[in-house]
């Protein structure tokens, strides 16, 4: 049977950590008061932390009066939006732009990909996001990432299965 791809999993005390450093600062905004010789106590409520962090995504439509759309972001939902299976291991891709969306069909030679129409703008992209990812599954199927390839100069690197 084939290995699920890697994931990448950030542990709740990471998290809960992390808002006890920023919060007070944001909304404080007086550095001071954290360096005085008295101390402070600062209660950090993880449950709270972690659905902030969390659901703040799926707000989307349904923040607004009336709702423009259900609770729900399809881009994290999706079942093919993690790393996709290549030939020799894993790859994580994420295409924003219509520039990028461009240059990745010519790099997995299919140029004709940009003209579909449900990928053609992001908004298109946003709008057919499982079936732009279940696409992007199957056309990096027979890829391999380490073929130094790429559609921007950020740094990347193998995935660790």
């Amino acid at each position: 049977a084939a290995a699920s791809p890697p994931s990448v999993q950030l542990p709740p005390e990471l998290l809960a950590a992390l808002q006890g450093v920023t919060g007070p600062v944001e909304t404080d905004g007086d550095v001071r008061r954290l360096t005085l010789p008295s101390g402070q106590e600062i209660e950090i409520p993880m449950f709270e932390t972690m659905a902030s962090f969390v659901l703040v995504e799926h707000l989307v439509g349904a923040a607004y009066d009336p709702p423009l759309g259900p609770p729900v972001y399809a881009r994290t939902t999706t079942p093919y939006r993690r790393p996709y299976r290549t030939r020799d291991g894993h790859v994580a891709v994420m295409v924003y732009n219509d520039k990028q969306w461009r240059r990745f069909g010519e790099l997995i030679g299919r140029p004709d990909v940009a003209a579909d129409p449900r990928f053609r703008t992001q908004a298109d992209r946003s709008a057919n996001m499982g079936a732009f990812c279940e696409m992007l599954a199957e056309h990096l199927g027979t890829a391999a990432p380490t073929s130094g390839s790429s559609c921007s100069s950020r740094p990347r690197s193998r995935s660790r299965d």
